[in-house]
């Protein structure tokens, strides 16, 4: 996760794992495509 204080709290847009499914604590709820080569995700976190 990225916090810019204030502004904004993302996930990171690297790659760091080789599967998504090494991801615990993640659930993509939303995809949506924001034109040819962009994308966004919606996610919750657990606790």
């Amino acid at each position: 996760m990225v916090e810019i204080e204030g502004v904004t709290i993302e996930a990171c847009g690297g790659t760091h794992v080789k599967n998504t499914g090494e991801i615990k604590g993640i659930t993509i709820t939303k995809l949506q495509n924001k034109g040819k080569s962009n994308r966004r995700m919606y996610f919750t976190l657990e606790d």
